[in-house]
């Protein structure tokens, strides 16, 4: 077995001990009131930002030049956190903490409650953190087959992205033993998330493939439009990609454009994506 892979896994684990513990400790001490309101505020501050990204990146689209979707998410974010900072200050104000309960049996009582619900917390915290990790691996494992296709079509050699590579190490220990199969079954991006970055890694090396992908079936409608024409024609987002400034790319008029038009936005969902890049990486039988 890796030894290499062991030490990741006991360092996660003893992390992931640590934060339960402290979510644990820091549950006794809020109590089982203010506790079970951060919980539930995290979940109302969710839902606020998920329901009010659209109108609030409708409102910040006046004042500012940027894609809708990417001002809908930071205004889904800061919706979000102003919600879950409110509740959590009123809680502070009208609720007790453990230590300022005056009968010794419901401290105690008021403490442990609060303390399994922390528990909870934390377990709740690691396993988003491991299925982040997991998706971050991907795509580190993404970029290190980038660069080795790359290599083997005869590029220059280089070492390996060093944070690439350990981060590829850590998802592999992440998805090792009985936790990776629970991460796995329990991880809300479907399977197929992970097979299209291994995919799109074997795309992005070979530009044969790349030019079937844009020149095929699914695509083609998109890259057809006008505004995406437009935008691809524009030198100005060729420098800004080339020299990649892409906060000034967002708000180039033209990008904003394309990327609020409904019409290309129909056309981008309507493409299958899997379809796409198994046709793009087909190989024609010339090429064989």
């Amino acid at each position: 077995m890796d030894g290499g892979a062991d030490s990741w896994r006991s360092a996660l684990l003893v992390a992931a001990g640590v934060v339960i513990l402290f979510k644990a400790w820091h549950g006794w001490r809020l109590g089982v009131v203010r506790q079970a309101i951060g919980l539930g505020a995290l979940v109302v501050a969710t839902a606020c930002g998920v329901f009010a990204a659209r109108p609030a990146g409708a409102i910040l689209g006046a004042m500012i030049s940027f894609p809708e979707q990417v001002l809908a998410a930071v205004g889904g974010l800061a919706i979000g956190f102003v919600v879950f900072a409110a509740i959590s200050m009123v809680s502070a104000i009208l609720f007790k903490k453990t230590s300022d309960q005056g009968i010794t049996l419901v401290r105690v009582g008021f403490g442990l409650a609060g303390a399994a619900l922390g528990a909870f917390y934390g377990l709740v915290l690691v396993a988003a953190i491991a299925l982040g990790i997991r998706l971050l691996g991907a795509v580190a494992e993404t970029k290190l087959a980038v660069e080795k296709n790359a290599h083997l079509a005869g590029g220059k050699p280089h070492a390996a992205d060093p944070l690439a590579t350990r981060v590829a190490a850590i998802k592999k220990s992440v998805e090792a033993g009985k936790v990776g199969a629970v991460l796995r079954h329990v991880d809300p991006l479907p399977d197929s998330t992970y097979s299209t970055l291994t995919k799109l890694a074997t795309l992005i090396s070979n530009s044969r493939s790349i030019a079937r992908l844009i020149g095929s079936d699914e695509v083609r409608p998109v890259m057809n439009h006008p505004k995406v024409v437009a935008l691809l024609s524009d030198p100005e987002v060729s420098k800004a990609i080339a020299q990649r400034r892409y906060f000034s790319l967002l708000s180039n008029p033209r990008l904003v454009a394309a990327a609020d038009d409904p019409e290309v936005s129909a056309r981008l969902r309507a493409i299958d994506l899997e379809k796409a890049l198994d046709s793009a990486l087909r190989k024609p039988a010339a090429e064989k």
